[in-house]
């Protein structure tokens, strides 16, 4: 007999990310190897202490990588991964129901944020990624260096990213444009 799949429509789940992400996921793999503490400490002096919460800078800077490591230069397309994509959810520490960021937030995140401090971050990811196997390293200079992965872990595919970050960040702030405010700077 043949089976006829119909959505059965139950008001309450018990189900989460935790269960819902394989162990051996790329991105838990990341979480674990890489330390992204340091980005809000780097980042405090950028930031007030009153007025509404912002982007959280180490989503921000997750986010930057996702893009970066999948080859995403458009913060709509990556938003619109982001929110399908439960590993990544679960990555960046947002929930099933929760809404993920609008494209404009990561934009406006990325242009407030100094060039400067913006590399140095990256590249300290970038860096810890590397070491840790986890990206392909042949390609990438970080600190001007080029840093070679030899770490063995056969059970995992390494990234392997199609541009450096410098081509990323340009192609990024080319291809996501942010209207002039018509704030007064403070």
């Amino acid at each position: 007999m043949m089976g006829n799949k119909e959505s059965q429509g139950r008001i309450f789940y018990d189900i989460s990310l935790d269960k819902l992400v394989p162990e051996d996921d790329y991105y838990r793999q990341v979480e674990k190897a890489v330390d992204f503490s340091f980005v809000r400490r780097r980042c405090r002096f950028l930031y007030s202490h009153t007025g509404q919460p912002s982007l959280d800078p180490e989503v921000f800077f997750k986010a930057e990588l996702i893009g970066f490591l999948e080859g995403i230069d458009s913060d709509r397309k990556l938003v619109r991964i982001i929110s399908d994509r439960l590993s990544l959810r679960r990555f960046l520490k947002y929930d099933i129901d929760e809404e993920f960021v609008w494209h404009s937030t990561i934009s406006r995140t990325r242009q407030l944020m100094p060039e400067d401090i913006y590399e140095e971050i990256f590249r300290a990811v970038l860096e810890k990624c590397v070491c840790a196997g986890l990206v392909d390293g042949e390609n990438i200079a970080v600190d001007t260096a080029l840093i070679k992965a030899n770490a063995s872990m056969e059970s995992m595919e390494r990234k392997r990213p199609e541009l450096t970050v410098e081509e990323y960040r340009c192609r990024v702030m080319e291809n996501n444009p942010v209207e002039k405010s018509n704030r007064i700077p403070t």
